[in-house]
């Protein structure tokens, strides 16, 4: 049996500027989404016995660190709807910070086999 191996919450905080998240509110994040994260994978290995791909949420955020919008930017691989909904309501959960302009942001979560 193949193992996997799931790189769960890869916040890439693709910011309009660049900028990452502060360190308190990525370790936030991290301790939050941990769980809910763990949770899509199970849901991917449920819909399917080999996962492998990514999910990437595009999340708009306010200048005051409100989401103004969350969708899916990108699906590849055999990943479900399924668990690409649930990825959006896991990042849900996240906190931002404000940056004093809208940014757009993303959310990865990638499965790839183990070599």
């Amino acid at each position: 049996m193949r193992r996997f191996f799931a790189l769960a919450i890869l916040l890439t905080v693709v910011a309009c500027g660049g900028e990452a998240a502060s360190p308190s509110i990525a370790d936030a994040n991290m301790k939050a989404g941990r769980g809910r994260f763990r949770r899509c994978y199970q849901e991917a290995f449920a819909a399917n016995p080999n996962p492998d791909g990514r999910i990437v949420v595009r999340v708009l955020v306010a200048p005051d660190g409100s989401v103004l919008s969350m969708d899916v930017g990108e699906r590849s691989g055999n990943l479900s709807e399924v668990t690409a909904q649930c990825v959006v309501d896991a990042a849900r959960a996240l906190r931002w910070e404000a940056s004093g302009r809208t940014d757009l942001r993303h959310v990865s979560f990638t499965i790839r086999k183990q070599n």
